[in-house]
């Protein structure tokens, strides 16, 4: 597991993240300061299948965290933000983010 303390550090290495892996984090914490959010990544079978009745990983719940991305989609959605406006801060990302969340689709500049 790799513990990110805030969306910023998660951003900064968002290209070298495993693509097999899975982000969690504390979906109340998330709404209320995204950018202060602590993120963790699990990866591989150990971390990942070890599960409580509802189906969350053991791990995930030691630290109060749910459910986030999954790395690959979790970049996907950095990358088209890169692409709709190469000059993005942590707020844009965080738009682009929220909106896939809320509508299980990409954001797009049209």
């Amino acid at each position: 597991m790799i513990r990110y303390k805030n969306f910023g550090s998660l951003l900064a290495e968002v290209d070298n993240l495993d693509k097999f892996g899975t982000l969690f984090a504390c979906k109340s914490g998330w709404a209320e300061d995204p950018s202060n959010t602590e993120i963790l990544l699990l990866l591989g079978d150990d971390e990942l299948e070890d599960l409580d009745e509802r189906g969350n990983p053991v791990l995930a719940n030691k630290y109060g965290a749910s459910y986030f991305f999954d790395v690959e989609i979790f970049q996907s959605v950095i990358d088209l933000q890169r692409k709709n406006n190469s000059k993005s801060n942590v707020n844009d990302y965080i738009h682009a983010i929220n909106y896939y969340l809320e509508n299980d689709d990409f954001y797009e500049v049209t």
